[in-house]
């Protein structure tokens, strides 16, 4: 908003038009909706949620309807001959007590289902290097008990495996790009260093260190590990 002089010599605080006064572009796409300012001085781009069909079924067998990601304006890309990917619904949650984690989701259309399992360790830059946890689980969670080492966090995710009909994608991450699946079940997961401890559980997954030894306890191995 602009300012003008308030006749005794100084010019007010800098305003700014309200939250939803629209600014920008308005809706291009299907996922897209007009823009509006922040409250701030920024205008911002709004999207339609993941609720939002963008593109509907064929009605042919194994064509999902595709939805929008909520965090860009395109649509996913069509998905013919595969099962509808699961929709943003996984939870987790971990029980001290037992030390189970319970991988939940909500889901309308059946299953079966599949359950990935992938780490992410501090300081590492991050990949997607999950492999099959659960394979053909009718839903609607699956549980484990295996606990991530210190500095280390698990993530999950999910995928559909109609019958008749391939498997689902793992969705799409927050650019809206497709998640990569690159140990689909029932394989376990890569050794990208071949040192026969599969990557997402490895705390130096790109260089050969079997002992595992990890002075600092920080989750990532003495053998990648600058701080010692």
């Amino acid at each position: 908003m602009a300012e003008s002089c308030d006749g005794v010599g100084s010019c007010p605080a800098d305003g700014f038009e309200l939250s939803g006064t629209p600014c920008g572009s308005g809706a291009d796409t299907v996922c897209d909706n007009p823009d509006t300012c922040n409250g701030g001085g920024a205008c911002q781009a709004n999207y339609e949620p993941s609720t939002t069909e963008c593109r509907a079924s064929s009605g042919a067998a194994c064509d999902p309807p595709e939805n929008c990601t909520g965090t860009t304006s395109v649509c996913p890309p069509d998905v013919a001959d595969a099962s509808a990917a699961v929709g943003y619904s996984v939870r987790v949650t971990h029980d001290v007590q037992t030390d189970t984690t319970t991988i939940r989701w909500t889901e309308t259309e059946p299953g079966p289902f599949n359950v990935y399992r992938g780490s992410r360790t501090s300081g590492v830059p991050w990949t997607y290097n999950q492999g099959c946890l659960a394979h053909g689980e009718p839903g609607p969670n699956t549980t484990e008990t295996l606990t991530p080492a210190p500095g280390v966090t698990f993530f999950y995710l999910v995928s559909r495996q109609n019958p008749g009909c391939l498997e689902s994608s793992l969705g799409q991450d927050s650019s809206g790009a497709e998640r990569p699946n690159g140990s689909a079940c029932p394989d376990l997961g890569g050794d990208g260093d071949g040192d026969l401890l599969l990557d997402q559980f490895d705390n130096c997954p790109l260089t050969f260190n079997p002992d595992q030894f990890d002075t600092d306890m920080d989750g990532r191995g003495d053998a990648c590990d600058s701080n010692g």
